[in-house]
């Protein structure tokens, strides 16, 4: 970036930091990577990994004037910016500041511009902060927002191609009530709670940019259906219903998971998408009212190789869950791609339904005592 851009740049950081956003905001973005506050301080994330957040003390203080985050172990201070940054890289993960940027961005529903022609940026209605005022002693709590489902009747039913190529049929993009958004060429994903309420919208972007694949829906108004990702389920509305009946359940990354399980059998469907790796204590607490007594982990295969660097990676995010489920579900499987097929970052259901099959007679249980030695 030229000179300009470079100090628009930084104009922008600051208005992010100290004005855009204010202190629930950044008790939400730190929440929203597992390190929680306990009212006056934050886990250590900073050196702490992902397992070890379980059990992490308390030992970041925040100075809520200045906004410097302190660690006491470190004997550090941060910027939310560099404090992002430091728990990227105590989990093994190499991430610029500019993607931590854009992380507080998304989370706080703040456009991620800070080019010159933008005399102002504004920022999203805070319906969080609102409804702060009902709660004891004005704390604010994650809620799901609530969504009139007319927005829906703006695009047109699609069946995407890449989708209808890779498995998903088209009744079951009806099912789900995958649309089309035209003006922003994305393929519209509504999210439902089991109630069938409508909590959110994401889309799936056709041309690349900077927030990559998937995002929330932002209509030309700047309208945004947003939502935390942690305290629903994609699929609930659809699936619960045979979770409760079957008492199992599978947990996958990703929307297109859910769907092409639907396709595969319908309403025998057990499947539950996390919109990412992580469950958090939230939708845990859905599963246990379910009454579940089985979890078959389904996360995608980020690794090239069983025992590489990268599958160490894949196994502390798999542990992650088992930790959270292990004091109240007796079985809890793993499937992965323990069969050396070709297929570098597959979802189990990505690969062909024979191959799946076999991943499935494969599966692994967790045997707890061997796997902690393991990790």
């Amino acid at each position: 970036m030229n000179d300009q851009e470079y100090q628009n740049y930084l104009q922008f950081i600051e208005d992010v930091l100290y004005k855009l956003t204010t202190i629930d905001d950044y008790v939400a973005v730190l929440e929203s990577l597992d390190v929680q506050y306990n009212g006056k301080r934050f886990q250590g994330g900073c050196h702490n990994t992902l397992e070890g957040l379980n059990n992490a003390k308390y030992s970041v203080s925040f100075n809520k004037k200045d906004r410097i985050i302190y660690c006491h172990v470190c004997s550090k201070g941060y910027s939310l910016i560099t404090f992002l940054e430091s728990i990227y890289k105590a989990r093994g993960e190499n991430v610029s500041r500019m993607d931590c940027l854009k992380y507080i961005c998304n989370e706080c529903a703040i456009p991620f511009d800070f080019s010159s022609n933008k005399p102002t940026i504004s920022k999203k209605y805070n319906w969080k902060k609102e409804l702060s005022k009902y709660l004891p002693n004005g704390e604010e709590e994650k809620v799901l927002p609530l969504y009139d489902k007319d927005v829906l009747t703006r695009f047109k039913p699609l069946y995407y191609g890449r989708w209808l190529s890779y498995g998903i049929s088209k009744e079951t993009m009806l099912k789900y009530g995958i649309k089309w958004y035209d003006y922003r060429q994305q393929v519209i994903i509504p999210c439902f709670d089991s109630e069938n309420i409508l909590r959110g919208i994401r889309v799936r972007n056709t041309i690349e940019n900077e927030y990559g694949k998937y995002m929330p829906l932002r209509l030309v108004n700047k309208q945004e259906y947003n939502f935390p990702t942690n305290l629903l389920f994609y699929g609930e509305n659809h699936n619960f219903e045979q979770i409760k009946k079957t008492k199992k359940v599978w947990l996958v990354e990703s929307e297109k998971s859910v769907m092409k399980f639907d396709t595969w059998f319908g309403d025998k469907n057990i499947s539950l998408g996390l919109f990412g790796s992580n469950l958090g204590k939230k939708r845990l607490m859905k599963l246990l009212s379910l009454g579940i007594n089985s979890a078959t982990i389904m996360l995608d295969s980020d690794f090239k190789e069983v025992g590489d660097e990268e599958f160490i990676k894949f196994q502390k995010k798999v542990m992650k869950i088992v930790n959270q489920l292990k004091p109240y579900v007796p079985d809890i499987y793993v499937v992965y791609n323990n069969q050396k097929y070709n297929g570098y970052k597959f979802a189990p259901c990505d690969f062909t339904r024979e191959q799946f099959n076999i991943l499935m007679k494969n599966k692994e249980k967790i045997k707890w005592e061997k796997i902690m030695k393991k990790i």
